[in-house]
């Protein structure tokens, strides 16, 4: 789904347990709500305008735009290990909802912050 460049505000729970495979966030996003893409269990990928001042993609996994924050990890990616990159302090809450095919994460110290359900 490719979000109307006009769009610039993701609302809590917006996209909640919603069929999306792909997520294309535009430029004037400057806020995502906690839980938007949560139970998401088709979506397999973000990714994220370059001109976006707010957030960033690694791999397809949705980060705040200096990683610090990982938003959201997309529940139908097919790894099974990931590593959290160590710029990382916060995961946001559902952050790895419904990731099933994930058998592993491996979270570094930098990591200070987990929201409620993050797993």
């Amino acid at each position: 789904m490719k979000i109307p460049s006009s769009v610039t505000s993701i609302g809590n729970s917006a996209f909640w347990g919603s069929g999306l495979t792909t997520v294309e966030i535009p430029a004037g996003v400057t806020s995502i709500g906690s839980r938007a893409f949560a139970y998401c269990k088709a979506l397999h990928t973000f990714t994220v305008s370059e001109s976006n001042v707010c957030y960033s993609v690694i791999d397809g996994v949705l980060f705040n735009k200096d990683q610090t924050t990982l938003v959201a990890y997309p529940a139908a990616k097919t790894d099974t290990r990931y590593v959290i990159p160590t710029t990382v302090n916060t995961l946001n809450t559902y952050a790895f909802s419904y990731c099933a095919a994930l058998t592993s994460i491996i979270i570094p110290s930098s990591v200070t912050n987990v929201g409620s359900n993050t797993f």
